[in-house]
């Protein structure tokens, strides 16, 4: 099953992209971190 490899591998880069995806817009919104 060489299928089975490509969805697993989104499946994981989805896990640990989310909470970071959030991570970067809850930084972007709090007034503590933007230097810009």
């Amino acid at each position: 099953m060489m299928v089975d490899r490509r969805p697993r591998f989104i499946y994981a880069a989805r896990k640990v992209a989310l909470p970071l995806f959030y991570l970067f817009l809850w930084t972007s919104s709090s007034p503590r971190f933007t230097t810009t």
